[in-house]
This record gives C-alpha cells, structure tokens and sequence, in this order.
C-alpha cells in the first residue's frame, strides 16, 4: 500500500497491508499493520499524521521530525501469514476428524443395517473392466440426475420434485466418500487377512486420511473425488438390484 504525497485522508486512516509506504497527510489519527514494510517517504515527501499513531511492524520505526502531532504507541505485532497457516492447518485437521466419524457411523450403519448390502460389496469383483462399468454407469445417474433437476426447478410444476431430486443428489456426494472408504478398507481386510474389529476400523481411519489428503490437492484433487463418487454410485446401483432379484427368486422357491 502506498499513499502518495498529494493524497490526503481526511478523518482517521486504518491500513494493514505487508508493506506500507505512507507519504500523504492524515487529518486525524492513524492505524497501521505492516508485516514487512513500514515506511514514511523520502524527506523531501515526509507525511503529516495530525492525530496520534498506531503501528505494528516487525521492529520500532524512527518517526521523522515534523511529521506526528500526536503520540506514538507500538502494538505487538502478529505475523498474519503465521495465523492463517495455523487456521489452515486446523481446518485440515477438523476435515479429516470429520471424514473418519462419518466413514465409522456410514460402516457400523452398513454393517448391522444392511449385512445383505455390506457381504454384496465385499464379494464384489473389483476387475479394472467392472471398475470402469462402475464409473460410466455413476456418471450417467449423476448427469440424468442433474439435467433432471434443474428441468423440474425451471417449471412451476415441478419445483418440489427438484428440490428432492437437489437434496438426494447432495446426500449422494455426502455418503459416496464414506462408502468407497468402507470398499476400498474391505479389499484391504481380504487382502491382509485382518480378522480383528479394531483393526479394521484403523484401516478405515488410515484410508479416510489418504482420501482427505487427496481431496486437498488443487483442480486433480476434485476431479479424483468426482471419478470416485462416480464409481460408487455406480458400484451401490448395481449390485443392489442383484440383491432384491436374488430375494424375489428365494420367495419363489419358497412358494
């Protein structure tokens, strides 16, 4: 930030910027945060701070004579760079919590709710050809189902219907992570012949880290993410109507 020497602030000046050269007049007090620079101007282009001055810099500043008509007062100074790297740092880490508490809730869920679904997911024959039959199929029910929604959320008819087609689409995204967690952490129990329960649930946490850490990388990280709801959500519709025949064919030799 640079003030020339013909601007002029009329009432009070507040400033935080990494580098600060100030050579404009002040009409009242003044409140600066340099991290880097904090600079008053050539002596021939010296300010004049009418009020008091505020400052925070890395070091003590040497106020050129004639230039404050007030008092001077230091505050501590606090690398901003250094706050927001600690901020980011904590959303990663609460993103990762996040991520293995709701892969743990999705798999208990899968696992006593669902054992039908849980044993077809396990069996499942994770061949590169059937992979990619996973992917093409999530992708064009994710795609009909987005083309769909925003058709019904432009007619008057059928805004109601697009909202709930919106909020399964959203619930889809949120559960999708999870569920290829719990895919992914059961080829990996049948790889390692994990039989003990807390070590699958580490596995869980350890696969849940690797994704959260894939979801971080920029432009690649979400089209990753994208190609692997895709394929879960192609992997959830076709094993589950294989399910509900094989019951329908039990029915009938029970009949």
């Amino acid at each position: 930030l640079e003030m020339t020497f013909n601007s002029y602030v009329i009432r009070d000046l507040r400033a935080l910027s990494s580098e600060i050269i100030l050579k404009s007049a002040i009409g009242r007090n003044a409140n600066l945060l340099a991290t880097n620079l904090l600079d008053f101007g050539a002596d021939e282009d010296i300010p004049v701070v009418y009020g008091n001055l505020n400052y925070s810099a890395k070091s003590e500043i040497d106020i050129p004579e004639g230039v404050l008509a007030g008092e001077k007062s230091n505050s501590n100074f606090t690398p901003i760079a250094v706050s927001n790297n600690n901020q980011g740092v904590s959303n990663i880490i609460i993103g990762f919590v996040i991520s293995v508490v709701t892969a743990l809730v999705i798999a208990l869920i899968v696992k006593y709710c669902l054992p039908s679904v849980n044993n077809k997911i396990a069996k499942f024959n994770y061949s590169p050809i059937n992979i990619l039959k996973c992917f093409g199929i999530g992708l064009l029910i994710l795609v009909c189902l987005a083309i769909i929604a925003v058709l019904l959320m432009i007619s008057e008819i059928g805004i109601k219907l697009g909202i709930i087609l919106v909020t399964i689409s959203v619930f889809i995204y949120f559960v999708s992570g999870p569920l290829f967690i719990i895919s992914i952490t059961d080829i990996l129990k049948a790889k390692l012949n994990v039989e003990k329960s807390y070590v699958y649930y580490l596995l869980i946490a350890l696969v849940s880290l690797v994704l959260h850490a894939i979801a971080l990388i920029p432009v690649a990280g979400g089209i990753i993410i994208f190609i692997i709801i895709s394929t879960v959500v192609g992997l959830y519709f076709q094993t589950l109507p294989k399910i509900n025949n094989k019951k329908s064919e039990e029915n009938k030799e029970n009949i």
